[in-house]
């Protein structure tokens, strides 16, 4: 059985190079959540936030990977409106009760990723055993350095 399959979601990129440096350095498969209905522009964003605070679960593409068949799903997504991107909650939604267990890295400005973590646990029952919180700031200094530390264990 294999060991980590990374899993993300991103709007503008940043979580999408998080997870291809975290995929790279476990050199395990990388699925990719992408909503059917693009979240771009500033309508996109503000129907994304409003999807993050309701609880929305858009239509996403078919899905590469069976969690199942993994040991760890690594998770890394923004946080929207101090909640998870509807695209990560329709994933859950298919995919949450074949999780084993979990890792998450949440990307935002606000600094609220432990509320999202906590969420995504009472919510979907998913098994969190480590999360890893990022502010944007992050990703012109030292984000590579603490993700590999996180991922790698070191």
């Amino acid at each position: 059985m294999p060991g980590s399959l990374i899993v993300s979601y991103s709007r503008s990129g940043g979580c999408q190079q998080l997870a291809d440096w975290a995929s790279s350095w476990l050199s395990c498969p990388h699925e990719r959540i992408t909503a059917l209905k693009p979240y771009s522009g500033i309508l996109g964003f503000v129907r994304g936030g409003y999807g993050a605070l309701s609880g929305s679960e858009p239509p996403i593409a078919p899905l590469a990977h069976n969690s199942a068949d993994f040991d760890e799903v690594i998770l890394i997504f923004p946080i929207w409106a101090g909640s998870f991107p509807p695209p990560i909650a329709s994933y859950l939604t298919q995919k949450a009760a074949a999780i084993k267990c979990a890792r998450v890295v949440t990307l935002s400005g606000s600094g609220e990723g432990a509320k999202a973590l906590d969420k995504l646990s009472g919510q979907y029952g998913l098994r969190i055993t480590n999360g890893l919180h990022l502010r944007a700031s992050h990703l012109a200094n030292d984000a590579q350095a603490t993700l590999r530390a996180f991922i790698l264990g070191s």
